[in-house]
């Protein structure tokens, strides 16, 4: 199967990262062929602009040839992996 691990960190030495790279460990154990899509290592923008907005209901809804590519990648998906910080009600930002 093909499997794609999605990662959102700043960090490369993150928990996140860490986590994410565990998952490609095992995945590749597993015999499953694996792309990483790093996003903050390509640089991916996480918000739309306003173009982007509205042609998203338009019959050519992407834009970004960044975007594109990961719509392909996912789309040829047997399984996808997020790995990405989460932070609850109990966390707090200095």
């Amino acid at each position: 199967m093909h499997a794609v691990v999605i990662v959102a960190h700043p960090n490369d030495d993150s928990y996140a990262c860490a986590l994410a790279a565990r998952a490609v460990a095992g995945l590749r154990a597993g015999g499953h062929t694996v792309e990483v899509l790093d996003l903050y290592r390509l640089g991916f923008r996480t918000a739309m602009s306003a173009a982007e907005r509205t042609a998203y209901h338009g019959d050519d809804p992407i834009l970004d040839p960044l975007v594109a590519h990961h719509a392909d990648v996912v789309g040829r998906a047997g399984l996808l992996v997020f790995v990405y910080p989460t932070c609850g009600a109990g966390c707090q930002r200095s």
